[in-house]
């Protein structure tokens, strides 16, 4: 696992990231590492690279708001929230929210 999570770092450090919940057209190349790879990162820190506790984020975010439709700000909210974040400073420098 820390194999994986050390290559995509690197790939991420190539290109210059968009951060999350900006708007589509502001990825251009960049969308499937911004995407795919920066979130997977940052909730993976978030749970002190624990496994069970990344996945049990991943369900509790699934089981609240399967159906509807999530903002950013809401996204930011429920992830300090779980994690016990005293405030957004974590968010940053890697989500675009207002």
């Amino acid at each position: 696992m820390e194999q994986t999570r050390n290559a995509l770092e690197q790939a991420i450090d190539k290109q210059a990231l968009v951060p999350a919940g900006s708007p589509l057209s502001q990825y251009g190349k960049n969308y499937y590492a911004s995407v795919y790879c920066l979130i997977p990162i940052k909730v993976w820190e978030l749970s002190n690279s624990d496994a069970k506790q990344a996945e049990a984020f991943l369900h509790s975010f699934y089981q609240t708001y399967q159906g509807k439709e999530v903002d950013t700000n809401e996204a930011i909210r429920f992830m300090a929230s779980y994690f016990k974040q005293k405030d957004a400073v974590f968010f940053k420098d890697w989500v675009a929210a207002e």
